[in-house]
């Protein structure tokens, strides 16, 4: 589910947080997640709520994880817990701006998996995904894929 459309504002605000350090961006994105979360009545069946890993060049590049930034912040809403690194990108990849669908599941083949300490965490709970943008939904299909496969 997604908590706006990619337009005025929020296209501004998700690229204040990502793009230019404005981490206080992420809480007002977190609200509108939680209350699209809570309309769609799935707050109660909650477990657990991740954020899509960066890689290691990119979290280095940025200094933080906006994905990270909005998904503790939509756990504290919730009351659920929250893990910055149990989802683990394996390893660098371009940016998926630009390529298409096809090419963007290509990109993200094998790129997540689940921690060995964060096995037991992840088995048979009820994940919320969290990322700053959806666009064809093939990073959450990969990240998702990785989180059934543990």
């Amino acid at each position: 589910m997604c908590a706006e459309d990619y337009t005025f504002p929020w296209d501004g605000l998700i690229g204040e947080l990502k793009f230019h350090g404005r981490v206080e961006r992420a809480g007002l994105l977190a609200g509108r997640l939680a209350c699209a979360v809570r309309r769609a009545d799935a707050a109660r069946g909650i477990d657990l709520v991740l954020p899509i890993a960066l890689s290691g060049v990119r979290l280095r590049e940025r200094g933080f994880n906006q994905a990270w930034e909005i998904a503790r912040r939509v756990a504290r809403d919730l009351g659920r817990p929250a893990h910055a690194d149990a989802l683990i990108r394996t390893r660098h990849t371009p940016a998926q701006a630009g390529l298409s669908r096809a090419d963007r599941a290509l990109n993200l083949r094998g790129v997540f998996e689940v921690g060995p300490s964060a096995q037991r965490l992840v088995h048979a709970r009820h994940i919320v995904l969290v990322d700053d943008i959806l666009t064809t939904g093939a990073t959450f299909e990969a990240a998702a894929r990785a989180l059934r496969s543990a």
